[in-house]
């Protein structure tokens, strides 16, 4: 029995053709999601390493006898680890040693997108986050 209809080599080659122009179509597409994709997730991993630098920072400044040094060498200890770069860390109030107790101490750590992210540099994203973690003075 003959089959009714009989593909043709010529049909093929250009359904060939028409794959490659989807896949030039559809390609960059996906490489742009994909960059997005690494580049918040990125953001994210930052902003959360922003925030423990400042909680360890926060609970080092409720130690007897800590000083301001200790605070900022503990969080930057956490950044460096993480590789974040650019950032800074400040301590209100900055003689908490003479703080009373119930006090707030507060560790603010702040980085910029720009120094962080591959493709920040490029679009000259001047942004960045800002965590800040306040504990009680206990002692």
């Amino acid at each position: 029995m003959r089959p009714i209809f009989k593909k043709n080599s010529l049909d093929r080659r250009f359904r060939k053709g028409a794959a490659a122009v989807e896949f030039a179509v559809i390609a960059p597409l996906i490489v742009l999601i994909v960059t997005a994709i690494i580049e918040i997730t990125s953001a994210i991993y930052m902003r959360q390493s922003l925030t423990i630098a400042a909680y360890e920072g926060a609970r080092v400044a409720l130690l007897p006898k800590s000083s301001v040094s200790n605070v900022i060498a503990a969080s930057n200890r956490i950044l460096d680890s993480r590789r974040i770069k650019g950032a800074t860390v400040s301590v209100l109030p900055s003689n908490f040693q003479t703080a009373k107790f119930g006090d707030p101490i507060q560790v603010e750590v702040k980085a910029p997108l720009e120094k962080n992210g591959f493709f920040y540099r490029f679009f000259s994203i001047k942004q960045s986050f800002t965590t800040s973690v306040a504990m009680m003075k206990e002692f």
